[in-house]
């Protein structure tokens, strides 16, 4: 893990509210049976607001006012059904492409929130989105491959067309053997110009793949106050408390946002003494040099649109909004 502690040791640490100036503030008004339980994505168009919505597994469609309009999807594992939606897509003519990581699945929706059509991506999905300057979707995730030696996990990045036909396949890392790291193994992408800028859990190592030449970097991003995860040498005692309690004292990297001017934004959540979940980011250019990071925000950013950030919020009394921010310069 040599350099990660060093990384961004000399860009600036800044307050989170001098990187983002707030624009806008939406409350999302749900049905007393389905509130949003927890939002993994948001799409923003000039006719909706949609949330998907991991634990509940569907697709909530709000308009601009924050009012539901329609519900897509319930739980279970037949066709238009979901298990753990993750991330989602706008196309033409207001249609919905939704991955859902959990049934290895791609589905298109119709504006009226009626199921197009479904097709099969085996894998474990965790993000989708477009590729700049291209019509291919690039879907982030990982999928097990067989060879002479059995089985394994690995790390992969399909482009896909509109339809999820798979038209290239690259970065087949291989899992961490350890199993508590396979377990904190969620991985992220960013397209940002002609780079593909990767990560996961178990590091703040990230890396770039420049798709017109194919060749990759790995640099350590994230601020003074990263540290690497702890990991044990056995398995952590007391069960899922005890797994808790170990991620609580852990930073670790959980989503890469591409932003304009070829710049990056990485997330990390952390947490307080008190529980509370809590997010620092660090901004670098497409070099990996870090530029600023920042002090702690309970700000959690699902998207970039350019440099407009939004971030779904659910307070402790259950009341959800969506935020809308502006990266600065």
């Amino acid at each position: 893990e040599a350099g990660q502690t060093d990384a961004g040791k000399d860009a600036p640490v800044i307050a989170a509210d001098s990187l983002f100036q707030p624009v806008s503030v939406i409350a999302l008004r749900t049905s007393a049976d389905d509130p949003i339980g927890s939002p993994s994505d948001v799409v923003v168009t000039p006719e909706a607001l949609t949330v998907v919505d991991g634990r509940q597994a569907n697709v909530k469609v709000f308009d601009r006012g924050g009012t539901l309009i329609h519900t897509i999807s319930r739980p279970g594992d037949g066709p238009g059904e979901m298990r753990g939606p993750v991330s989602a897509i706008a196309l033409d003519g207001g249609r919905l492409l939704v991955a859902d990581r959990r049934r290895s699945v791609l589905t298109w929706w119709d504006t009226s929130g009626t199921l197009l059509n479904e097709e099969l991506v085996p894998g474990s999905w965790t993000g989708l989105m477009r590729l700049p300057g291209s019509s291919r979707l690039l879907l982030v995730g990982r999928h097990t491959v067989a060879d002479s030696a059995g089985e394994d996990d690995v790390f992969v990045l399909h482009e896909v067309d509109e339809t999820g036909r798979i038209q290239a396949s690259y970065r087949p890392f291989v899992l961490p053997s350890k199993p508590l790291q396979q377990s904190f193994s969620g991985f992220y992408a960013a397209a940002i110009g002609p780079f593909v800028v990767s990560g996961a859990y178990t590091s703040n190592e990230i890396e770039f793949h420049d798709r017109r030449t194919g060749t990759d970097r790995s640099v350590a991003i994230g601020g003074p106050w990263y540290h690497a995860p702890e990991w044990p040498s056995k398995s952590i005692p007391g069960g899922v408390a005890g797994v808790d309690a170990w991620a609580h004292r852990q930073v670790l990297l959980i989503r890469l946002h591409a932003l304009e001017k070829g710049r990056l934004l990485a997330e990390f959540l952390a947490y307080n003494e008190a529980g509370d979940r809590l997010f620092r980011y660090a901004v670098a250019d497409t070099t990996g040099r870090e530029l600023v990071s920042t002090t702690p925000t309970p700000f959690e950013i699902l998207r970039t649109a350019g440099d407009t950030a939004y971030g779904v919020v659910v307070d402790s009394m259950g009341a959800t909004t969506l935020r809308t921010a502006v990266v600065r310069d």
